[in-house]
């Protein structure tokens, strides 16, 4: 195509009939095992000779400098190298994590703003999210979306008839006896101390 000729399928490729248009296209590499950087290959000469020549001149590891070190999750055992594309930086403490430990309570946040902040309320009874749907059991917050919980958000919780006991707004039964929450919304006020 850029020499506006027809050929075979053993001369269509620049190489196979030296296209003089196709000069400077080739663009490719070999990675060196060594220091992992992409060396350009020079289509006329063997990838091995490119290779070796690169380890006996530019290649800081062949020259005794130090590979630099690749970043891991900090979070404890975890051992995920850290890229652009799986890692986050969390917005309390600033620490870069993986994916799987985004969350605050994944990596042991300590960040900030937590200093001097009474820790919220955690909730003993599962809760379905608002937002996302999600059943979570022992967190002020949702694991998914990061929602808070119905509690932390000031939302109305409910006294138990039977052993008066403050349970969180989404909680289905009584965290203490066990109890069945009293009716739906319209029973509240008739069954239950709302606060």
């Amino acid at each position: 195509d850029l020499c506006k000729k027809s050929f075979c399928l053993d001369h269509f490729r620049y190489a196979s009939h030296g296209c003089p248009g196709a000069a400077g296209l080739d663009n490719r590499v070999i990675v060196c095992p060594l220091c992992e950087k992409a060396v350009k290959l020079i289509p006329t000469e063997d990838p091995n000779s490119t290779w070796s020549r690169h380890a006996a001149t530019e290649c800081p590891v062949t020259k005794g400098q130090a590979q630099p070190r690749k970043s891991r999750c900090p979070a404890a055992g975890c051992r995920e190298t850290l890229t652009s594309s799986n890692s986050v930086q969390c917005p309390k403490c600033g620490v870069k994590v993986c994916l799987r430990h985004r969350f605050e309570d994944e990596h042991g946040c300590a960040g900030p703003s937590w200093f001097g902040r009474k820790a919220a309320p955690i909730n003993v009874q599962p809760w379905k999210c608002s937002r996302c749907t999600l059943l979570n059991q022992g967190a002020s917050q949702c694991k998914a979306c990061g929602a808070a919980a119905p509690a932390a958000l000031g939302g109305l919780n409910w006294t138990c008839p039977s052993c008066s006991l403050q349970n969180i707004a989404s909680a289905l039964k009584c965290a203490a006896c066990n109890a069945d929450r009293p009716g739906g919304a319209s029973d509240w006020g008739s069954n239950c101390v709302v606060s």
